[in-house]
């Protein structure tokens, strides 16, 4: 029995990422960055692993104007999977709006360089019912306020 608790508590813990995850992008795409935050803080501390909700913790950031916050998830998601294109990208947004603009650059030519890993991300860290068109489709979303 010990065994099946700690199964529907990991189920359980895998639902709530799942929740948090997409309330966070619903409260973003509706423009409550503040509270989106929040959901990508909550899944950070449960799975500090998971890169995409680093690069969607960025992205609000970015939203919020905290430049430097940004660049550290971008930082932190990097880490985790440095070939990753979104966090070159949005780390090199970051950085232009921190007036850092050779290292922006430098960043978006790091996003340009392999156009795969996102799909790779996505296949390799699979959280729950996370749909690819989705997740790219807000982050474009994101990244046409900066062009």
């Amino acid at each position: 029995m010990n065994a099946f608790l700690r199964q529907t508590t990991l189920l359980e813990m895998v639902e709530d990422i799942q929740l948090c995850f997409e309330q966070g992008e619903q409260l973003a795409n509706q423009g409550f960055y503040g509270e989106a935050l929040i959901q990508f803080d909550r899944i950070i501390e449960v799975q500090p692993e998971s890169v995409p909700a680093w690069i969607f913790r960025a992205v609000v950031l970015l939203h919020l104007d905290r430049y430097q916050e940004a660049l550290e998830s971008c930082d932190q998601a990097l880490t985790l999977s440095p070939t990753d294109a979104e966090a070159w990208l949005f780390r090199g947004v970051a950085l232009q709006r921190l007036n850092r603009y050779r290292e922006a650059y430098a960043c978006y030519e790091n996003a340009l360089g392999d156009r795969t890993s996102s799909q790779e991300l996505t296949q390799q860290y699979d959280l729950p019912l996370l749909q690819r068109g989705r997740w790219f489709t807000s982050l474009w979303q994101s990244l046409k306020e900066w062009a």
